[in-house]
């Protein structure tokens, strides 16, 4: 019948064609396991994601994927296999837990302030941080080696949020203003880094969007819209093509801490140190949901690729999961001692990362709630986390004036 044939992209098994990552393989856990005996680890990976959907036959290859010589793929099955339901099964992979590995690769010293706000490009070579020094560092992920720097800020930087284009910082400061920087040719070169450190100052424009701090910022996927919060209680919207103010989010009885936008662009989440959570419908700006669950200030949000989990840290040392569309206290994840000052999801939309003021960073199965592994090695409490877009690398910046890249030796 008609609407069991090939798509346009789909591959048939048996063909000789190279299999797209974003393709579905015809041909069942046959198809699966062709696509799996590649040499690429991205469609490895997203062969693995498939397995779920062939019972026995697919937990078969999930557990022989926690054998694998590249990490991620141990990485992708290990998180998969976490929402198995079977005890005994449970207990006979924890021991390929691969999160175990991760280790401090690499340490930036930051010997005269603290990085108090990381991010990492959209292609995962470029690392961005801001803080106490007033200025914006960009730098190899990898080697260390500083590119550039942006100065401006008269007071410290405290949030970063990089256009999904790649091009375009966004800094949000102390001193009341939003800056927008150039991050020239950091579309073009992939993979490759700039061989010498580019000293124009890149400052496209500046908004002086509130009257007290600005505490944080996030851009829609669009890129169209800029959102901004302050300790004014405000949130504000600005088109960031004109530039020109939208309108303003005025619901929150303390300062606005933390905000993020759905990746689907619909919904915008803020939290404040009025202990609430408010989702926002990002066009109309109708206020959809107040969540009353923590007992502290709300110090940071994250939404899940799915769109469907909201995340929050708190001063009152917890970290909740809500449904974003119904504002449902979906878990409460206890482990840290300290206060959470940042929180990542993973591109994989598993994986969630959180730092604490207790020193550590713990890694968390974002659908089942299992703490997966504690990060230990800062000095001080960590003030920023971040991971890159193929999940292989988590970031991590901390009172102790250094900035620590962890990954899999």
């Amino acid at each position: 019948m008609p609407h069991h044939q090939p798509k346009a992209y789909d591959v048939v098994l048996g063909s000789q064609t190279p299999t797209p990552v974003s393709a579905a393989v015809l041909g069942g856990i046959a198809g699966v396991k062709r696509r799996f005996a590649s040499a690429n680890i991205a469609q490895r990976v997203a062969a693995l994601q498939e397995t779920s959907k062939y019972g026995q036959a697919g937990l078969e290859l999930a557990f022989s994927a926690l054998q694998d010589k590249a990490w991620q793929v141990r990485q992708t099955a290990y998180l998969l296999l976490q929402s198995c339901e079977d005890a005994i099964l449970q207990e006979a992979f924890q021991a390929d837990n691969p999160y175990q590995l991760l280790r401090c690769l690499h340490r930036h010293p930051t010997p005269k302030f603290t990085a108090y706000t990381v991010a990492i490009s959209p292609n995962g070579q470029i690392l961005i941080s801001g803080g106490s020094d007033r200025v914006i560092t960009v730098r190899s992920l990898y080697s260390g080696k500083i590119i550039r720097t942006f100065s401006g800020h008269t007071d410290g930087i405290k949030s970063i949020a990089i256009t999904p284009s790649g091009q375009t910082i966004i800094s949000a400061s102390w001193d009341n203003t939003i800056k927008i920087w150039n991050l020239q040719n950091q579309g073009s070169y992939g993979g490759a880094i700039p061989q010498k450190k580019i000293s124009d100052s890149g400052l496209l424009y500046t908004l002086i969007p509130h009257s007290d701090t600005v505490n944080c910022i996030a851009i829609s996927p669009n890129s169209h819209i800029l959102a901004t919060g302050s300790d004014d209680f405000a949130i504000e919207l600005w088109n960031l093509q004109t530039p020109k103010l939208i309108t303003a989010f005025t619901a929150h009885q303390d300062a606005v801490k933390s905000i993020a936008i759905s990746p689907d662009g619909n919904l915008l989440a803020s939290a404040s140190a009025d202990s609430t959570i408010k989702i926002w419908h990002l066009e109309t700006g109708e206020l959809l949901h107040t969540l009353a669950g923590h007992t502290d200030w709300v110090k940071c949000v994250a939404i899940s690729p799915d769109s469907k989990i909201l995340v929050s840290g708190a001063q009152d040392k917890t970290i909740k999961l809500w449904n974003l569309q119904t504002g449902e206290l979906l878990n409460t994840l206890i482990g840290h001692w300290g206060e959470i000052n940042s929180i990542a999801i993973g591109s994989d939309g598993h994986t969630l990362i959180s730092g604490s003021w207790d020193r550590t960073m713990r890694i968390w199965h974002l659908r089942t709630g299992t703490q997966l592994q504690i990060l230990e090695g800062h000095h001080d409490a960590i003030a920023a986390v971040a991971i890159t877009p193929d999940g292989s690398k988590i970031v991590s910046s901390s009172w102790d004036r250094t900035i620590a890249i962890w990954g899999a030796r």
